[in-house]
């Protein structure tokens, strides 16, 4: 039985290459000790999550009452947004290998949450 293989699209693969230019531009200086490169986890992240913003934007499938795709995408895909209190805003860290979510903030976060739990 032969395997499938799925065509990707020329639009989808300019998405990701674009996606990946444009984080290198922002974090240059970051960047600067490793050649330029990114982790390839960032580089799968940042390919992957352009490749579905792609199809989301460029799916041709809907109907009167919206983008059935669309949808399914951003109940698969679409990340909540983190409820970070006000109050520990200011110390958050965006730390080039491991990002917003990192293991850093998670710490953060967690001795807010006790402190407050504590009182």
């Amino acid at each position: 039985m032969t395997e499938q293989r799925y065509v990707v699209p020329e639009g989808m693969l300019k998405a990701a290459d674009e996606a990946i230019g444009k984080v290198r531009s922002e974090q240059h200086e970051q960047l600067t000790g490793r050649d330029g490169e990114l982790w390839p986890n960032d580089l799968k992240r940042i390919s992957i999550e352009a490749a579905l913003l792609w199809l989301r934007d460029n799916t041709p499938i809907g109907g009167p009452t919206g983008d059935y795709v669309g949808v399914w995408l951003d109940r698969m895909f679409l990340a909540p947004e983190p409820e970070i209190p006000e109050a520990i805003q200011d110390l958050q860290v965006n730390d080039l290998d491991m990002g917003w979510d990192g293991p850093i903030n998670k710490r953060i976060l967690e001795a807010y949450r006790r402190g407050k739990a504590s009182k």
